[in-house]
């Protein structure tokens, strides 16, 4: 018999802090027809102490799963580096295929998180 143990800090990394702030809340696209697109550009702060990578993932409707960009790029493809203070503009696109059949409003949500480089 092995005896384990671990004691957990919580909200520090090296003794240095990861924070981060989005300026946006949501993102409305306005009304698309197939084959259009729409992009917004929003904001990422590093406020932490130390370098970041942010990342994100999109949940939702599959209409923003399989086609939201972030930055011309694929959401899975997306990272962004920070300095700590660092502040960068973020593109948020929207292409609806021509061949979507789908109608109505869409809903869905990008949640950005990173960690320390």
């Amino acid at each position: 018999e092995v005896a384990l143990k671990v004691d957990i800090e919580k909200g520090s990394v090296q003794g240095s802090t990861i924070s981060f702030t989005v300026d946006a809340t949501s993102i409305d696209f306005g009304k698309l027809r197939t084959g259009q697109s729409a992009s917004q550009n929003l904001s990422i702060k590093n406020t932490g102490t130390v370098n970041i990578a942010v990342e994100g993932i999109v949940s939702g409707d599959d209409l923003f799963m399989g086609n939201l960009s972030l930055d011309n790029a694929s959401w899975q493809s997306f990272i962004k580096h920070l300095a700590s203070q660092q502040n960068e503009t973020v593109k948020a696109g929207l292409a609806i295929p021509a061949n979507y059949a789908g109608e109505g409003e869409k809903t869905g949500s990008v949640t950005f998180w990173a960690v320390a480089e």
